[in-house]
């Protein structure tokens, strides 16, 4: 029996190059609404992008889930059955970092570790890694 989550797309993704592979109509339209609202005021650009980061934590989560096998103690089953019943966007957050740091990881299929030892890994301040310079643009944002 298969997962709740276990779309095509998800299943692409862990291929040769994830994300750069990952070409997306709905990332396309939510980035082209974005620029839209860029224009029309600074709340509705705040809102939009907010929509954004909860639509990409949503994929990311949805992803991730894809990559994970069955097992007998049911790891991807418990998280899937949380995000069915999730009121908001906390849970999903929630479900992401279960399915990297928890149980479920142990179960995570061979050709998914890549990309989620990236959303995982840690780097020291300077390093020039993607993930350690979007962090310190948030940073500096702030």
């Amino acid at each position: 029996m298969t997962g709740l989550i276990n779309s095509a797309a998800c299943t692409t993704v862990w291929g040769e190059c994830a994300m750069r592979s990952f070409n997306s109509a709905i990332l396309d339209q939510m980035w082209k609404r974005v620029e839209i609202s860029k224009q029309d005021s600074d709340v509705a650009y705040f809102h939009d992008l907010m929509l954004l980061g909860e639509m990409i934590v949503k994929l990311i989560t949805s992803c991730t889930l894809a990559g994970v096998d069955n097992d007998r103690d049911r790891q991807r089953y418990k998280i899937e059955y949380q995000l069915i019943r999730a009121d908001g966007i906390g849970e999903w957050s929630r479900a992401l970092e279960e399915a990297l740091t928890g149980p479920a990881n142990a179960h995570i299929i061979a050709e998914a570790r890549p990309l989620l030892r990236e959303l995982t890994e840690s780097f020291v301040f300077g390093d020039a890694s993607w993930q350690r310079v979007a962090v310190d643009k948030l940073n500096s944002s702030v």
